[in-house]
Formats: structure tokens, sequence, C-alpha cells
């Protein structure tokens, strides 16, 4: 739903900040031009529902105090604008703050002593093992387990990286070095920090590699998820006649 909205306003989010600077000035033109039209116009929306003539009425009563006359589609052109103010801004916080708690989950762990890391891992192995003993799967090893976790945390990483990128311009092709090389670049300040301040656990060239590819996949899906959900926008906007 959230990228249905940045997508189906794609052309409206490069210029929403200049769109609300100067919808003040366009709707009271606006409201100057069709002027006279204003009791025929609200007198059509009498029979929509009474909530959205609540609405329409409020802004009225506003709109008549400030003596300025009324339009029902220039008002709604007017909340529209601010309504895709209020989304962006949500979607961006939301994305930002998935970003930077992947990070941090990345970076505590990295952070905890050999003996505890190694704790931590082996009950994640023996909780998984006993899940796949019920459907007759293979047993995993502790090391195995822990590569699928840089590998999963990144490419989770990966994936908040695009869409955080996604909600701050709609280029985001044109930008998706900028997620890979900030995933390169944790990668790497994960295996330095085991190595400076982490006891008994040393940095490792492989687990960096494994770390970028896991970011990769994660931006691949979240580009695919994103090409998906455009597709799908197009196809159920209404056709101009």
């Amino acid at each position: 739903m959230c990228f249905h909205v940045t997508d189906k306003l794609e052309l409206c989010a490069g210029t929403i900040q200049v769109l609300s600077r100067t919808m003040y000035s366009e709707v009271m033109v606006t409201f100057q031009i069709i002027g006279q039209e204003t009791h025929a116009a609200f007198q059509c929306h009498k029979s929509r529902s009474p909530r959205k003539t609540g609405v329409l009425r409020r802004c009225q009563y506003i709109l008549r105090h400030l003596q300025i006359p009324f339009h029902v589609d220039a008002v709604k052109l007017y909340i529209k604008v601010h309504l895709v103010q209020i989304l962006l801004i949500f979607f961006r916080i939301l994305f930002t703050l998935l970003v930077l708690w992947t990070l941090w989950f990345i970076f505590h762990n990295a952070l905890e002593p050999g003996a505890l890391s190694s704790a931590h891992s082996q009950a994640v192995t023996d909780a998984l093992n006993r899940a796949l003993a019920k459907v007759g799967g293979h047993p995993l090893t502790n090391a195995a387990v822990r590569k699928l976790a840089h590998f999963g945390e990144y490419c989770l990483l990966g994936f908040g990286y695009t869409l955080c990128l996604r909600v701050y311009t709609r280029h985001y092709i044109r930008h998706i070095s900028w997620p890979l090389l900030l995933g390169l670049l944790a990668a790497n300040a994960d295996e330095t920090l085991q190595w400076l301040l982490a006891n008994g656990r040393d940095g490792n060239l492989k687990d960096v590699w494994l770390d970028f590819l896991g970011c990769s996949c994660g931006v691949l899906c979240a580009i695919c998820l994103l090409l998906i959900v455009s597709l799908v926008a197009m196809a159920l906007r209404p056709k101009k006649r």
C-alpha cells in the first residue's frame, strides 16, 4: 500500500515541496476565477456521503469567514497535496528507522564477546534443528547458522536501504550504488569492530564478502518489489478518455 501511494504520485513526489509552497497562491487564484460557481458546485455535492459533505461544509465555513470564494475541486486538490506530504513524511520516518534498527542489531551482535555470541548462535541452531526434525529436514551446524545469520541481517539492511532511498527520491535506480556502498562499508566496520573490540573474536574477510552478497540480494529484492508495485499501480490507474 505504501509503495502504491508513492508510485501513484511519482510525478508529484519530485515536486511536492515546490507545490506545497505555491499551492496556497494557486488555490486563491482558482477561487477568484470561479467564484461565481460557488453555490452550484456546493449543491451538486450535497448528495454525497455525510462525512464528505461535512468536510466540504467546514471548508466552506472557513473560506466564507476568510472572504474567499469556495470551490470544491480546488479544496480537494489542496487537501490531497497535504495528505501526500503527510504520507511521504511517515514513510520516510518508517524506513529510516528500519535502517537504523538493522544497523544497531548488526553492530550489537558484532560487539558481543566470543563466548556469548557462540552461546546465542548455538541456542538458535538447536531451535532450528528441532523445527527441522519435525518436518524431516537435515540438521544444521552452528557454523552454517552463523553464516546464514550474516547473510540474512545484511539482506535486510540492503532491502531497507533501497526502500529508504525510494521514499527520498523517485530516481532510485540512478542512485542504486548508494545502498551497495553503504552495505560494504557496514560489513567492513562490522568485522573491524569484532577484531578490535570483541573479546575472543576475529575479523574475517570472507564474512565481509558474504555480508556484501546478502546486502546485494536485499537490494535486488527491493527493486523487484518496487517494480512489481509500479506495474500494478499502472494497471489499476484509470485510463484517460
